[in-house]
């Protein structure tokens, strides 16, 4: 076929790193959909509370607020017992966090270069501390 060894790898290079960006878009938005999937049923469950502990609410209401409650902790417990590509998208949130906390600790040298401060390891430690008070 006349195609070079160096076109071909740079062929495959490009294919698999579009498989990756895919690959992190999809999670990154199955991860937000899982995640919002479950903040709405909490929320219909504490509607459903409310109702529950009205005294006004008549025992129809209270029924179906009830079987309400329980089909949503069903479909709840079941998200959480079948997702199997959740650990994967808790490692990818994950290493995110890691990547936003170095580019944070670059930002803060560079930062004090402009000024022209010298930071020891120790005072950017300090400054990069999520649960210092001061």
């Amino acid at each position: 076929m006349h195609i070079s060894q160096p076109t071909i790898s740079r062929d495959i290079h490009y294919i698999q790193s579009q498989i990756q960006k895919r690959n992190k878009h999809y999670s990154n938005e199955l991860f937000q959909a899982y995640h919002n999937t479950l903040a709405g049923l909490n929320e219909i469950v504490k509607k459903m509370c409310t109702i529950l502990d009205d005294p006004r609410s008549d025992q129809k209401e209270k029924l179906k607020a009830a079987s309400l409650i329980i089909e949503c902790s069903d479909k709840r417990f079941n998200l959480l017992k079948i997702d199997p590509q959740l650990p994967e998208l808790q490692q990818y949130t994950e290493s995110i966090i890691k990547r936003e906390k170095q580019l944070n600790a670059k930002e803060k040298i560079l930062e004090a270069f402009h000024e022209g401060t010298k930071l020891s390891w120790t005072m950017l430690a300090l400054s990069l501390d999520e649960d210092r008070v001061f």
